[in-house]
């Protein structure tokens, strides 16, 4: 099965091997294979996770899947298997993400981050004139490493760990907990608030132990919220309560 896909993308890569670049990481809203979940967690006690790749499609596809480093460059930490494969219209395959190298190196105390990639192949069809060039999708979501010793914490923390704190025009809001979290919005009245460039990304994976500052007034009676998935990558809003007194009302 393997050589088939060999024989039949090879010419494909050749040919858009720049695209493929330029689309690497994009929504998965483009890609024809999906995943089951949208983050997976490999726990420190059980050294694996399994996720289900599936072809929704009516078209064959290879695939190869990889583990990225925060930097998203290839990472020797943890295997795929299988790492290579073809799926049929309408087929699943289940993948597991095993731990392949020691963890020793990890931080104990907070999450590491890595992340899940999908290299859709697409097959050429045996009558494609040999000057076809078909798109290949990268399919990127986020996996985490998560200690034993921060397990059994990891639920509702959005609302537990993070701090909300308001200093004259400006908001602050600190992650506490060892904990990545995914915000989508900071809401105001129940309008989501333009968030200064660089602020979305860096909530988008806010990281365990930090805290992002922006300009916003919050006025004495407004009520804010948050948006976020949570850790099974569903999306939650809760009220948000500040431990400084916002300005006093216009």
């Amino acid at each position: 099965m393997l050589s088939k896909i060999n024989n039949r993308s090879t010419f494909s890569f050749k040919c858009f091997m720049l695209i493929t670049v330029l689309l690497s990481y994009s929504s998965s809203s483009f890609a024809y294979l999906t995943l089951s979940k949208t983050r997976l967690v490999v726990p420190a006690n059980e050294m694996n996770a399994e996720i289900v790749l599936s072809n929704p499609s009516d078209r064959t596809f290879g695939y190869q899947a990889s583990v990225l480093d925060g930097n998203f460059s290839v990472s020797d930490q943890f295997a795929v298997i299988p790492q290579l494969g073809q799926l049929d219209s309408k087929q699943k395959q289940e993948l597991r993400v095993m731990n392949a190298v020691d963890t020793t190196k990890f931080p104990t105390d907070r999450e590491s981050l890595f992340y899940l990639s999908i290299q859709e192949i697409p097959m050429l069809p045996e009558n494609a004139p040999k000057s076809s060039m078909m798109v290949a999708i990268n399919d990127v979501i986020k996996l985490l490493y998560r200690p034993e010793s921060i397990s059994k914490h990891r639920k509702n923390a959005e609302k537990s760990q993070l701090q909300w704190t308001t200093h004259g025009r400006k908001m602050v809001i600190e992650n506490r907990s060892p904990y990545y979290f995914a915000i989508l919005n900071v809401n105001i009245n129940g309008k989501p608030v333009a968030l200064p460039k660089g602020i979305s990304p860096r909530i988008a994976k806010f990281q365990p132990f930090s805290k992002v500052s922006f300009k916003q007034v919050v006025h004495k009676g407004d009520k804010v919220s948050v948006s976020y998935l949570d850790d099974y990558g569903i999306k939650q809003t809760t009220d948000v309560s500040f431990l400084q007194a916002p300005l006093k009302a216009k």
